[in-house]
């Protein structure tokens, strides 16, 4: 038995409920215990006038409480990665109009993922059928501009593997249609600096 992961990219508020099937069959197929934490990437598109948050790119990986022990969970940041490899493997990024940011998880960060990946790995081996981790990633935004943009298109990409293509995990979701009206002025407040 696998030990999958259940990873949504969340951009405010929206969820795995935008998540393609084929990249939910995707995700499935993604072992938390094996994956190198040094090769996560996230890919994210935002309109001009909307940014990521200073330190709003969050990764949560852990495991649900159960026989095995009590649940356990660990936060990262995320870190803008300063030179990406470019958008030749991020599949339809050459069709989107927006700027697309590329975080990974911290280079000192991925220390104290790898010591989280053994424990997670020590449970799995004494009870082989009762640990259930999960990986999830949560990406905030804010405005850089006094009026937020008529639309607010966004689409997210995953890449677990340096030798692997990014694969879609949301697209050109207008965050308008999935934050409340009366919510959008303080989720999407403005960035500072």
């Amino acid at each position: 038995m696998r030990f999958s992961i259940f990873l949504c990219v969340v951009l405010i508020m929206v969820g795995c409920g935008h998540v393609p099937v084929s990249s939910l069959l995707k995700l499935n197929k993604v072992d938390v215990l094996t994956v190198d934490p040094g090769d996560i990437r996230v890919a994210v598109s935002m309109p001009d006038g909307i940014d990521v948050r200073k330190g709003g790119g969050v990764l949560k990986v852990g495991v649900h409480e159960s026989r095995a022990g009590e649940a356990k969970a660990e936060t990262f940041i995320l870190a803008k990665e300063k030179s990406p490899t470019g958008l030749a493997g991020i599949p339809g990024a050459t069709d989107i109009q927006e700027r697309i940011m590329i975080f990974k998880i911290s280079i000192i960060d991925l220390p104290r993922i790898r010591v989280l990946q053994n424990e997670i790995a020590e449970r799995k081996a004494r009870y082989p059928d009762d640990v259930q981790g999960f990986l999830s990633v949560d990406v905030s935004a804010c405005r850089l501009t006094s009026e937020l943009p008529e639309l607010i298109p966004t689409t997210t990409w995953l890449k677990t593997r340096n030798d692997r293509p990014f694969f879609l995990l949301t697209k050109s979701i207008d965050l308008r249609d999935v934050i409340k009206p009366e919510e959008l002025e303080s989720e999407l407040g403005p960035c500072l600096p």
